[in-house]
């Protein structure tokens, strides 16, 4: 197995540490009071109680406005942690109880002196919600949230005194009454408690709604009203509304239109904590795109008789800072799998990931072998949807995503659009401002509703000159070995590996020619490396094909425009 800790490639010399303190921050989050990187030892908790696990989530929050001090042990066999050791050196002591907990914060200097009283049950969506939310108000001392009998334990021995008793407290009654004490700049919409530490570190209010089930109904009227009337532009919403299709695209789809961008983390853990480090830049191994593509690409056009069809993969869902970058990207199956390496794969990865898990981010790309290729996942900064962007915050969007993409040493971009009458209209039109950054090569773009809309089709950006590129298939795993039960789990457009063979055997062999060339989108949650493996062994058998990465292929389609 190739561990995403492995202590071997690019990882920061212990004499580079004191430097990075200097790192500038991009996007609408906040920075520790002390700094980036000012904490050198964290207290780890694995608590099994919901309440206990909730009390300790907004004490991350909370002290991480100092300086990051409380992490929550993770599911991914320690990724997190050991990311943070191996990158920053920071040391790690963990704790059994919220008591312990408590008292090494109280010993550190930090521990709050106020509490919220939560007015529910931990399962309560709204309860918690509220709660959170009134530890999140600015101009307050910090606090975090008890239940009854967490407060009657514990408030006596630490000295801690209630500041809000939220029973009988909903979002929309916080809201209401303290409309104005929020962050403008990010929002937390969750019915998930993980990534609540962030609303409290953020001053971020949280909530939660379904604007499919509820369309017209109070908690969507409030969603809609905290991002298009109350954020300011180029606001971070931080969680998801999961369920089927529509929630997905009535949600990203509300967010671009306020001008804001999504980040789906709703299982995203510790974020308040590992935001509060920073790296100046990152670099993938082959670094340099110059160099990589250099030596794949000839210096002369293909020859005629170069009887090939090129193919590249890329991995879906990079968008996703909790399920996907925090689990599946690094787990047996995907960056995790002893098979990586075989063939060439594009990873999408969100961008801001170094802003908010900077480490995650600098290991992903430490241990990458040289078939492993990053791309900036949709739609840039954030998820979001480009032709139904606020039209006034566009400009300035595609800039901070340039930013961040020569930060994080991407070249190429993965976008999404929303409808999928623009996407056939003109996908170029809505490429343009990114593909003004300098630092960015191509655009790989898909529309929401089926990954492979433009079937391939590979347009010219005029200004520019850059491609954009559609897929040509989206593939499914060996799970779902039949046309129906892919088009069941991941939607239309979606392929067995069997077809998708089929699919490219009919295609052009012509190097010299645009239809000579396929990008093959993955299912994230359903193709494995396996699978990637397993359909490039079957177009090796078949003869006349090639696999490259998608800085190859975008190279060399731009030498075909």
């Amino acid at each position: 197995k190739k561990s995403i800790l492995s202590p071997d490639m690019l990882l920061l010399p212990v004499l580079l540490l004191p430097t990075l303190a200097f790192c500038a921050r991009l996007g609408p989050y906040p920075v520790p009071a002390q700094g980036f990187n000012a904490s050198t030892h964290l207290y780890v908790y694995d608590f099994s109680d919901p309440a206990d696990v909730l009390a300790a989530t907004t004490l991350a929050g909370a002290t991480a406005r100092e300086r990051p001090l409380v992490l929550r042990a993770s599911s991914d066999g320690g990724v997190l942690g050991g990311s943070l050791q191996q990158v920053f050196g920071v040391k790690l002591t963990h704790v059994a109880t919220l008591q312990a907990l408590l008292q090494a914060v109280q010993a550190e200097g930090l521990l709050p002196a106020r509490y919220v009283l939560l007015g529910g049950s931990v399962q309560d969506v709204d309860a918690v919600n509220a709660a959170v939310s009134l530890c999140a108000l600015t101009d307050q001392p910090p606090a975090l949230v008890l239940t009854a009998s967490q407060a009657q334990a514990l408030a006596p021995q630490f000295g801690l005194t209630l500041l809000h008793n939220a029973t009988g407290w909903t979002p929309r009654s916080v809201w209401t009454q303290y409309v104005g004490r929020f962050s403008r700049h990010v929002l937390l919409l969750t019915r998930n408690a993980a990534p609540l530490d962030y609303a409290v570190f953020a001053h971020a209010f949280a909530m939660y709604a379904d604007p499919i089930k509820d369309p017209v109904g109070p908690d969507t009227v409030l969603m809609l009203e905290v991002m298009v009337e109350y954020m300011a532009p180029l606001g971070a919403v931080v969680g998801w509304v999961p369920g089927p299709v529509p929630r997905e695209l009535a949600f990203v789809g509300a967010a671009s239109e306020g001008g804001q961008f999504v980040h789906c983390g709703d299982s995203a853990i510790n974020l308040a904590v590992l935001s509060g480090f920073g790296l100046p830049a990152f670099r993938q191994h082959s670094s340099t795109r110059t160099a990589a593509v250099a030596a794949a690409v000839p210096a002369k056009p293909p020859s005629p008789n170069d009887a090939v069809h090129t193919v590249a993969f890329l991995f879906s869902d990079g968008d996703n800072i909790g399920s996907y970058d925090q689990n599946t990207l690094v787990d047996d199956h995907h960056m995790g799998s002893p098979h990586r390496g075989e063939v060439d794969i594009g990873w999408t990865v969100a961008p801001a990931l170094a802003e908010l898990q900077p480490s995650l981010l600098h290991q992903l790309f430490a241990n990458a072998t040289a078939k492993d290729h990053f791309v900036g996942g949709p739609s840039g900064f954030g998820y979001m949807y480009p032709d139904l962007f606020k039209k006034s915050a566009r400009e300035s969007y595609a800039n901070l995503t340039c930013n961040v993409l020569a930060k994080t040493d991407l070249h190429t971009l993965n976008l999404i659009s929303g409808n999928p009458v623009k996407t056939l209209e003109d996908p170029a039109l809505y490429s343009a401002p990114f593909l003004e950054c300098p630092h960015l090569d191509a655009v790989f773009y898909f529309n929401y509703f089926s990954y492979d809309e433009l079937a391939g089709r590979i347009f010219k950006e005029a200004t520019s000159g850059k491609p954009v590129i559609g897929a040509r298939a989206m593939m499914c795993g060996q799970g779902q070995p039949t046309l129906e039960a892919c088009t069941f789990t991941c939607g239309p457009g979606c392929f067995p590996i069997p077809m998708i063979r089929e699919l490219l055997e009919t295609l052009p062999k012509d190097s010299t020619s645009l239809h000579g060339y396929s990008l093959v989108s993955l299912d994230a949650w359903l193709v494995t490396v396996d699978d990637v493996n397993a359909l490039a062994a079957n177009l090796t058998q078949a003869g006349g094909f090639r696999v490259v990465s998608p800085t190859v292929f975008a190279a060399e389609v731009t030498k075909l425009l």
